[in-house]
């Protein structure tokens, strides 16, 4: 912050004087308000950190060597462990599946759907479906994106 020289100001017409007081009345406040702002933030970091170091464990020694010395192979640990097997499995009953009742609507066999007219006619649009997007990728291979 820059020193006033309040000698200097008594030398200058009433109105300057004026208006360079009122300036440096403006940047005091200024200062003031950034000083007061700079200590709440610097209190709150402080209580911030003091709360983090006593909740934060001491930081502990690693041993490095630790990780490279040898350890037991794990199948060794399983292959002496007991097993335990479970006798009472869930197995799904017979009477879950019902039969085909004739409720349901007339049978019909899998061969007269696939000479049925709409199936042949439902397969050439989806094989032709598929053509073309076989065409427009072997395109955008060849001619590249965009």
């Amino acid at each position: 912050m820059e020193e006033v020289d309040f000698e200097e100001l008594k030398k200058l017409p009433l109105k300057e004087r004026i208006e360079k007081l009122k300036e440096i009345e403006e940047s005091s406040k200024k200062a003031s308000e950034e000083a007061a702002k700079l200590i709440k933030e610097t209190e709150k970091e402080a209580k911030t950190s003091e709360v983090a170091a006593s909740i934060a464990p001491p930081p502990a020694a690693v041993d490095i060597s630790a990780l490279f010395e040898s350890q037991e192979n794990i199948e060794d640990l399983t292959v002496g462990a007991p097993v335990s097997r479970n006798d009472s499995a869930d197995y799904q009953s017979s009477d879950d599946y019902a039969p085909i009742d004739s409720s349901s609507g007339p049978a019909v066999r899998v061969e007269d759907i696939s000479n049925s007219e709409s199936y042949k006619n439902e397969t050439r649009i989806v094989l032709k479906k598929t053509l073309d997007s076989r065409d427009v990728l072997d395109n955008i291979n060849k001619y590249g994106k965009g």
